[in-house]
């Protein structure tokens, strides 16, 4: 069990600092990547789309525009989580003690 190296409370909650930045560069990153490859989803989307006459173009374009963007910023998300999570283990202090408010790196 992780106690505190201050005041050597065991009441420690992981804070995941590294994580939560990850995801959230990942998943913005990720959501741009996947916007500027929607245009190929939009034609894709299209051509499906085809079968239902103008409406079903438009909706099609728009759906594989959509997806694009969502695919890609899932990516991201879990790209970023893995690298966050390497970050919490090696170089972040990951740690908090709830009886005295320090942080510090599990080891």
């Amino acid at each position: 069990m992780t106690h505190c190296p201050f005041c050597k409370s065991t009441n420690i909650i992981s804070r995941h600092a590294g994580r939560q930045t990850g995801e959230r560069i990942g998943s913005v990153t990720g959501a741009i990547g996947g916007a500027a490859n929607s245009i190929s989803g939009a034609k894709l989307g299209s051509m499906v789309g085809a079968v239902g006459g103008p409406l079903g173009l438009a909706l099609g374009g728009f759906a594989g525009a959509l997806l694009g963007g969502l695919l890609g910023a899932t990516a991201g998300t879990v790209a970023g989580r893995q690298i966050g999570d390497m970050a919490d283990g090696s170089f972040v202090d990951n740690c908090q003690c709830l009886s005295c408010g320090s942080t510090f790196r599990s080891v």
